[in-house]
């Protein structure tokens, strides 16, 4: 295991902007312009499809990408895939403001996705070349809550640049020349780091990132899942039935996911990455519970932060497991495999909530039945823990 270095601060500094700058991109949001571009290409057969296809089409892209794009900055190094990366996110992001053909455009966002989930894996991946234990555990929560906070600004942002003309929300992406600015700057030669030779097999324990790899695709799972329930559980407790309420609400959410990830270096200080599974999956378990059995407002309220409160420490706590148990050249492909998994968990979460609505009869009980898979979810990572400290 490496031992902690202090690196420079104006090092520490310029790297952890760069880094968390680029990370930011991938999180620019169009959900507010779609019902515009819907009543744009109105004359299109199904546009209701193909807008939501353009939506969707980048986080796709990204994780099938992942992998790849790992498995390839192993090879040839991070830095020169995230410049190119952020310079071909910011092109392709701002493309749609140009092009007239809604085909053009959903080739445009295939391709964003692609080096959209190329910068969220080789991100990841630098924050373990440049930092080491602390520093990298702080670096992850700063990536993570500044990331929470920027998609509930941007999200705000392309809704109120929209609103004279759709294609104004695309423009946002003029912020990856920042992104691309810093990381040219910035990031050098990383401190930490191996590049793989072509054809060298690295070896890598499998089985000890089942653990890490499980808990990014139930924690993903569940607030997706949230998020898809939360608008039918405000109406079947007869409180609101507008888009924006929910929305609004949802952000609560939100809020208590950047939080717990700004913490995330504290807790990881007095509590081992395993146990903190633990505590993670018992706050979406008591955060769903509440959500489950709560009428009143204040009550949903208080569920969905406190299940934002679990959530947050999925992504970070994930990837500082995973990026300590492998070896500097193969940090990417693991990472890579990593957000796969978390896309997974974005993709199967609402299609399980749904699942969950039919077979119990409801958006509650769909939602205290999850929070009982939790609970289990929580008892299987208490066992694991116990196992691993009996064999240590």
């Amino acid at each position: 295991m490496d031992s902690e270095v202090k690196s420079p601060k104006p090092l520490f500094v310029g790297a952890t902007a760069a880094i968390i700058t680029a990370s930011i991109l991938p999180t620019v949001t169009i959900t507010p312009i779609l019902p515009k571009m819907q009543m744009h290409f109105v004359s299109i057969p199904q546009v209701d499809v193909l807008v939501q296809l353009i939506y969707a089409l980048p986080a796709l892209l990204s994780m099938l990408a992942a992998p790849f794009a790992g498995l390839m900055s192993d090879r040839i190094g991070r830095r020169e895939i995230v410049l190119f990366s952020c310079l071909f996110a910011t092109f392709l992001g701002i493309a749609p403001y140009f092009l007239e053909s809604i085909w053009l455009i959903i080739a445009s966002r295939a391709l964003l996705g692609f080096f959209q989930g190329t910068l969220i894996v080789c991100t990841s991946a630098l924050i373990a070349d440049y930092f080491i234990q602390q520093r990298r555990e702080k670096v992850l929560g700063l990536k993570f809550g500044f990331v929470g906070i920027a998609n509930i600004i941007l999200l705000i942002a392309v809704g109120y640049v929209s609103i004279t003309n759709w294609r104004n929300g695309f423009l946002l992406y003029f912020f990856g020349i920042l992104a691309t600015l810093l990381v040219f700057f910035f990031i050098k030669k990383p401190p930490y780091t191996q590049i793989a030779n072509r054809g060298e097999k690295i070896p890598i324990e499998w089985k000890q990132l089942i653990a890490p790899y499980f808990g990014a695709f139930m924690g993903a799972a569940a607030f997706t899942m949230l998020f898809s329930q939360l608008p039918y559980l405000l109406e079947a407790r007869n409180i609101s039935r507008s888009p924006a309420f929910a929305g609004n609400l949802t952000s609560l959410t939100s809020a208590g996911m950047f939080i717990a990830a700004f913490f995330y270096a504290k807790l990881s200080g007095l509590i081992s990455a395993m146990r903190m599974w633990f505590f993670t999956f018992a706050l979406v378990a008591i955060g769903f519970a509440i959500l489950a059995t709560s009428s009143q407002l204040i009550g949903i309220a208080v569920g969905g932060f406190v299940t934002g409160l679990g959530a947050g420490l999925v992504m970070p706590n994930s990837l500082n497991m995973v990026l300590g148990m492998v070896p500097a050249a193969a940090r990417g492909k693991a990472a890579g495999v990593q957000t796969t998994f978390w896309f997974l968990g974005i993709f199967f979460g609402p299609m399980i909530g749904v699942t969950l609505s039919r077979v119990f009869d409801g958006p509650s009980n769909a939602l205290g039945a999850w929070s009982f898979v939790a609970v289990l979810t929580c008892v299987l990572y208490l066992i694991i823990n116990r196992n691993q400290t009996e064999l240590s």
